[in-house]
């Protein structure tokens, strides 16, 4: 179930590859990006923490799964989905999907995180 999205498009040199396609990277990119947005605002309800705790997560994994690939200046639509939630080994797995305009599923993302309310130079950092 997909519980937010957002629109996007293919921007400049940093999203592509010689041939115009966007990168492996910039699908992460964008994962992380709406990861962090949707978090930001809702993970302390999700992982029932108190509201003045700071949450800091460390990506253990990422993986791309390209199907149709995304051009310079396509607009595409990315997802977030949660897929498991583990509250007592603080784990949660993401998985995020790149539709195009047509409504294609052109890739997917996995991530599989862990959190602490301990904060980490290495981690990203919600408040």
């Amino acid at each position: 179930m997909t519980m937010y999205s957002e629109v996007y498009k293919v921007n400049g040199q940093d999203d592509i590859d010689d041939y115009m396609v966007m990168a492996n990277s910039t699908y992460l990119k964008y994962s992380d990006l709406i990861r962090t947005k949707y978090f930001s605002n809702n993970i302390k309800n999700l992982l029932k923490i108190k509201e003045q705790s700071s949450i800091s997560f460390i990506i253990v994994e990422q993986f791309v799964y390209k199907k149709i690939d995304l051009f310079f200046t396509n607009l595409f639509t990315v997802d977030i989905q949660i897929l498991n939630l583990d509250l007592n080994n603080y784990q949660i797995t993401t998985k995020h999907d790149f539709f195009n305009k047509n409504k294609q599923l052109c890739a997917t993302t996995k991530c599989n995180l862990i959190w602490s309310l301990a904060c980490d130079s290495l981690t990203h950092k919600l408040e």
